[in-house]
């Protein structure tokens, strides 16, 4: 997995949004997480969950 993504999943984990994730949510990052490569779609998904949950995640 890129460093880039690496951070944005590290971002979600290591803030209350973990706190509020739907199951599907946490599949779609546990299955990142145990891949080396992600694809464009996955990247995309992250990228929506973050968004969605932005107030959360302190910079």
């Amino acid at each position: 997995m890129d460093k880039e993504n690496e951070e944005r999943i590290n971002l979600i984990l290591n803030s209350d949004a973990v706190n509020y994730l739907e199951t599907a949510e946490k599949l779609v990052i546990k299955n990142m997480l145990e891949k080396e490569k992600i694809s464009e779609l996955e990247s995309n998904n992250l990228g929506k969950i973050i968004e969605k949950y932005e107030k959360f995640i302190k910079n």
